[in-house]
């Protein structure tokens, strides 16, 4: 069975104003080795969720926290986006030894942070998109976040933590070359939605580009 994204409908949740919001981060996911047709190579991705303080969304009828996040390649090369993002939220570069050895990304949970959120117009959709994230003045508390953490490595699946991740990340997960070794008869159709498709395209196109900040 193949694999096929397709376009779905578009989301109905009214964005957020452009500005800067406290927030914290409450998800690490792992979204495994995912094909770059762009860039005709397989890169590992991981999606950074953050919790923005104070706002809600209506799910169902029920207020429930305000979600927003952004997928990086997963590596510290001093070009990336994500090293350049850890500068700016920790406020300082990273060590030789986290830069060489590794930055474990368990540490960005609850970490709190300003984002600076966008508006981006597309097919006649509105939808918000991260362009930065610092780190939080001393003189601004952050309040807890309502949401649990969430952390996903797909090196070591939980189905539980899987099973709790919304439905546009678990396809994510699908079209990974990890998933996809998982389950070699093949999986389900993917759907992503228009604001998906394009937020993703603009995440590897800022990955890809050297000496660009956020």
């Amino acid at each position: 069975m193949s694999i096929i994204a397709k376009k779905t409908a578009k989301s109905s949740v009214p964005p957020l104003a452009a500005d800067t919001y406290t927030a914290r981060c409450i998800g690490v996911v792992d979204l495994g080795e995912q094909r770059s047709e762009k860039f005709n190579k397989w890169q590992h991705k991981v999606l950074l969720i953050f919790e923005v303080i104070g706002e809600k969304v209506d799910v169902d009828g029920e207020q429930k926290p305000r979600w927003l996040s952004n997928e990086f390649t997963l590596s510290l090369s001093d070009k990336s986006l994500l090293y350049k993002t850890i500068q700016t939220w920790f406020n300082r570069d990273l060590t030789d030894a986290e830069a060489g050895n590794g930055f474990d990304l368990a540490l960005l949970l609850n970490r709190p942070a300003m984002l600076t959120v966008g508006i981006k117009e597309k097919n006649d959709s509105t939808f918000n998109r991260i362009t930065a994230i610092t780190s939080v003045p001393k003189s601004i508390t952050v309040p807890e976040a309502e949401s649990e953490q969430i952390y996903f490595d797909i090196s070591e699946w939980d189905e539980e933590v899987f099973g709790k991740l919304p439905e546009w990340m678990r396809n994510r997960i699908k079209n990974s070359a990890e998933y996809q070794q998982r389950l070699p008869q093949g999986v389900e159709n993917i759907d992503i939605t228009d604001e998906q498709e394009d937020e993703q395209a603009g995440e590897a196109k800022k990955a890809e580009t050297p000496n660009v900040p956020f």
